[in-house]
């Protein structure tokens, strides 16, 4: 309810809730009914009764204003979630190899418990075993919005990567392992058709002034330490790579990175309990695209971010561990990823027990706020902890928020070259695409300000087709075989 009220103060036009929007047996003290052979009418009575909390936490928000809500792992009674492209398992002691655990059906109903209202996916075909997919994109606002799911197609890591000791997904110790290992081939992300669909929503500039992706979690991983020690946690244990990110498998992990570049699609996720703000990198640092991973609600599981705390025996208790502000900065994660560091909010070292109010404090609890400014092309992000007064000002939010970055940051490759400016007549802020003709390879498409614009290329010569349009959907002009070096002073459109 703290939350509730908060977020009613902001007025905001749109609520996004990325995943977990319920734990297992957490939520109320209603049952579990778990497993592929559960009782399937008393498992659904079951999970409806853990939704029924959400909608009453905050239905008076939702009742007058559009919500986006897609399921996570908890949300479907599983710690991690590796769907396999709906393979299934008998038995959670299997689900590292890939699969869901509880029946399709029970699946279905939860998807469409919190999916059913979105719009249609593009290719609405089922996964295997009949289980249903909700990834989809809307425009609000003239907000374009990709909805993806990181789960649903992503591969089980047991029997994948290379032995070690411990869980499958939790890489405690990389002396013997290099990253590059961790990266087979074998494993998936997101899936062929999520990545066809942003090769296409990215080049869909219908209604659209500027976009943004959402989905689970972050891809890449900033969490060092993870709780540990029992329940409640007394320490924090070092994880050198963690597989349940999106920082993994690598190859889609960069795969589904460039093409939201292409669109320059800031990324908005959750699920890592650590409020954090991140500059992906690919090919050099901060090349790519912004992302925003918003606080928890409700964080029962804490993580920190303390590069320069990693003891040679893996372990620090909590009453050890520094509390500070880690500085930003730019680092390669646990699995190889470039990230740049914007902001993080630390849990504290000392997590209070009592209140639960004060735990959830000390566990960087709270929610985010993301402002999209049309005219400027800015985004600001904001991140409020759960015991803050918004009425305060922008000094109750966690320290390293506020922060505005302009959309054209979410591409931050270089240019090798220009091609000649792009002058348009009878439109002001066309859509413009530019190809390399070499691999035929769509560079990016954006939505420009104004009537003019000199597309950069990252190359110092070759040919390259530019084109354009008036509202981002057919190409009402295009121009082939521009160089950077030709002859052409201008590329003048009438639309």
């Amino acid at each position: 309810r703290r939350v509730a009220e908060g977020m009613r103060f902001h007025d905001p036009d749109l609520l996004t809730f990325m995943g977990d929007q319920y734990y297992e047996g957490s939520a109320g003290g209603y049952g579990l009914r778990r497993g592929a052979d559960v009782d399937l009418r008393r498992a659904t009575l079951d999970v409806l009764r853990k939704w029924i909390l959400h909608g009453w936490a905050f239905g008076d928000l939702m009742k007058d204003r559009p919500t986006i809500t897609i399921a996570d792992d908890h949300d479907v009674y599983q710690g991690n979630l590796w769907g396999e492209g709906g393979t299934t398992v008998d038995r959670m002691a299997l689900h590292d190899n890939g699969g869901y655990v509880m029946p399709p059906e029970w699946i279905n109903a939860v998807q469409r418990m919190q999916t059913a209202h979105l719009p249609e996916p593009p290719d609405p075909a089922p996964a295997r075993n009949g289980i249903g997919v909700y990834y989809t994109d809307l425009v609000y606002g003239r907000v374009g919005l990709a909805v993806l799911e990181d789960r649903k197609w992503k591969s089980g890591p047991d029997g994948l990567v290379p032995a070690h000791p411990g869980r499958p997904d939790h890489v405690e110790d990389l002396s013997n392992i290099d990253p590059g290992a961790l990266d087979t081939s074998d494993a998936e992300l997101l899936g062929a058709r999520q990545l066809r669909f942003l090769d296409e929503w990215t080049a869909d500039w219908r209604g659209a002034d500027m976009k943004a992706a959402i989905s689970q979690t972050t891809f890449s991983q900033l969490p060092t330490h993870h709780a540990a020690g029992g329940w409640p946690p007394t320490t924090f244990k070092y994880l050198a790579a963690d597989l349940d990110t999106n920082g993994w498998p690598q190859h889609g992990r960069d795969a589904a990175v460039r093409r939201l570049r292409k669109g320059r699609a800031f990324h908005l996720g959750g699920d890592q309990h650590l409020p954090m703000i991140l500059h992906y990198g690919l090919d050099d640092f901060d090349d790519a695209g912004i992302n925003f991973c918003v606080p928890a609600i409700a964080s029962i599981y804490p993580r920190g971010f303390w590069p320069s705390r990693m003891p040679a025996d893996g372990q620090a208790r909590f009453e050890a561990v520094e509390k500070f502000q880690q500085p930003a900065g730019r680092y390669t994660d646990g699995l190889g990823n470039e990230m740049t560091v914007r902001a993080v909010a630390n849990p504290a070292y000392d997590v209070r027990q009592t209140p639960p109010l004060a735990r959830q404090s000390d566990r960087s609890a709270g929610y985010g706020i993301v402002r999209f400014h049309k005219p400027t092309r800015e985004i600001t992000m904001e991140a409020w902890p759960i015991r803050s007064d918004p009425r305060g000002g922008a000094s109750e939010q966690f320290a390293g928020w506020p922060q505005t970055v302009a959309a054209r940051q979410n591409d931050g490759r270089a240019a090798a070259a220009h091609l000649p400016p792009v002058e348009v007549r009878g439109a002001i802020d066309p859509v413009v695409q530019v190809v390399d003709e070499a691999e035929g390879d769509v560079l990016y498409t954006q939505r420009i300000r104004g009537r003019s614009f000199r597309p950069k290329v990252f190359r110092k010569s070759g040919a390259y087709t530019v084109r354009v349009s008036r509202t981002g959907g057919a190409w009402q002009e295009t121009f082939e075989g521009v160089r950077p070096d030709g002859d052409r002073a201008t590329l003048e459109v009438q639309l």
